[in-house]
């Protein structure tokens, strides 16, 4: 009610047509607008100050530690057999269950005691100036050495919690990366143990795709997350299922020495979830485990056996 006591509507607070049209007519003249178009949305001078490359590519910088050319990219495009097929693979993690992304992904801060940091100092740069994978998102090499750089990693080959592991001939524990470089030039590529759930947690295109440029080719898991099963297909590498009894046995057996190659049961073009044939060898004794390769579907395959979605692109 008003001071007078009389009830006060919304028709007395709400501006009739006059002045609605005498506001909408004020709104649309250009009065304080310059009449020079060009003046008026010209940018500012501090923008039009800073130096661009006349390049229609971008100028990698040689100094620049964020973001760096991916050479790595190599790798993802390397084409592989028509056919599904595995080298002798050496074991790089022997995990549990319940392996999440925030496990495999790099994440968070960047370690001074980490391989990233190594790096990062070879390229001038000091503990203060770190900063965190997410902000390096652009520099690949930090972005391999940060997989698996969890200080919570439980990986029964390494023996002490964190990022290491063991090789064969190396008692001492090393960096998953390191581990991972010294298997490659051995000739072998990597496979990783896991349990239930491998890969659980949000969806990251670095928790795939850092296993494949570790040289990881299979993951034998009980069960596997169905986004990141996915994403390792979409990256070359194989999710291998294996029943809990079994697994347990593997992972029981597996030492720094063992050997493991994997087989097609039989070897078949483009089936689903195809047989798979597991031999463990090692320095004292061998055994046999039979796996499913968890593929869903035809173009699955396809992009398994090409290597990844974009080696799988030079069948185009």
């Amino acid at each position: 009610v008003s001071a007078a006591g009389l009830p006060i509507y919304l028709r007395d607070l709400l501006p009739d047509a006059v002045q609605l049209d005498a506001l909408f007519s004020a709104m649309s003249r250009t009065a304080g607008i310059s009449a020079n178009r060009e003046d008026t949305f010209a940018p500012a001078a501090q923008w039009t100050a800073l130096e661009a490359g006349k390049s229609t590519t971008f100028p990698w910088r040689s100094d620049d530690s964020y973001f760096k050319r991916p050479d790595v990219l190599n790798a993802l495009l390397k084409f592989e057999s028509p056919t599904i097929s595995f080298s002798p693979m050496k074991p790089l993690l022997v995990l549990g269950d319940n392996i999440t992304t925030d496990h495999i992904s790099p994440v968070g801060r960047i370690r001074e005691s980490s391989e990233a940091a190594q790096l990062l100092r070879q390229d001038g740069e000091t503990p203060a100036t770190f900063n965190s994978y997410g902000a390096r998102r652009g520099n690949a090499g930090v972005m391999i050495r940060g997989t698996f750089d969890n200080s919570r990693l439980d990986n029964r080959l390494a023996g002490i919690p964190g990022p290491f592991t063991r090789i064969g001939g190396n008692q001492e524990p090393i960096s998953i990366y390191q581990a991972s470089a010294a298997i490659s030039a051995d000739g072998y590529a990597a496979v990783i143990i896991g349990g239930k759930n491998y890969g659980t947690g949000s969806a990251r295109d670095w928790a795939a795709k850092g296993q494949r440029l570790l040289g990881v080719r299979a993951v034998v898991a009980e069960s596997f997350e169905r986004i990141h099963r996915s994403n390792l297909v979409m990256f070359g590498v194989a999710p291998l299922l294996l029943d809990q009894k079994n697994l347990e046995l593997l992972r029981s057996m597996l030492t720094p020495a063992s050997v493991v190659t994997a087989y097609l049961q039989p070897p078949a073009e483009k089936r689903v979830r195809p047989h798979i044939r597991i031999e463990v060898d090692d320095l004292s004794s061998s055994h046999v485990f039979h796996a499913v390769l968890q593929v869903e579907t035809a173009y699955e395959y396809t992009l398994l056996a090409a290597g990844g979605l974009l080696a799988s692109m030079r069948l185009i």
